[in-house]
């Protein structure tokens, strides 16, 4: 899926010139994310399963999920260049010298998400704190989706829906396909 645009001599480029870099473009980071999305699926699927029992471990279930999510990304960005979706896709996130990220990039690529989700998962926690579910005999799907309509959490995800937004607003109005985060954390996202 060839969907970005090339670099012929950017003077920051470490590499020899007539290495064309893809800067790479909405299609193949759509593929990436959605192959993740499958391969976290079964986390997403136990947690979901575990949370139903008690407060205790719908806590647990949310943030070890959470910080399992967190960590897949950062930590594999950091070793690898990217996810195993982005792997997968052939796409690779490096600085400005076309090297793999540090710790420091990596976490600041993903820092919306972990914010935003963290807000997100507290709001979840102190209104099971303070409801009435009967926990053992609720389907945790239930209370997910119960807690979905709850005005806090309806904020949040207008708040993520919003920055998505303007993170493809970004990502399709600049020739190096860079997104706000990319901006932020002074990444690339090039064909490998």
């Amino acid at each position: 899926m060839h969907s970005g645009k090339t670099d012929e001599g950017n003077d920051f480029l470490s590499e020899n010139v007539s290495d064309k870099k893809i800067y790479v473009g909405i299609g193949s980071r759509l593929l990436a994310e959605i192959i993740d999305s499958i391969i976290l699926l079964p986390l997403s699927i136990v947690c979901i399963r575990v949370s139903n029992k008690s407060l205790f471990l719908f806590s647990l279930s949310s943030f070890t999920g959470a910080l399992v999510i967190y960590l897949y990304n950062i930590v594999l960005v950091k070793k690898y260049g990217g996810t195993f979706g982005k792997l997968i896709c052939r796409i690779k996130i490096v600085n400005k010298n076309y090297n793999n990220v540090n710790y420091k990039q990596s976490i600041i690529r993903y820092l919306y998400l972990i914010v935003l989700d963290f807000l997100k998962r507290m709001a979840m926690l102190l209104i099971a704190f303070n409801s009435r579910i009967d926990w053992g005999k609720t389907s945790g799907f239930a209370i997910y989706t119960a807690m979905q309509k709850i005005k806090i959490i309806k904020f949040i995800a207008v708040l993520d829906a919003v920055w998505i937004i303007a993170e493809i607003i970004v990502l399709l109005t600049n020739k190096k396909n860079q997104s706000i985060h990319d901006f932020v954390a002074k990444t690339y996202v090039v064909e490998k």
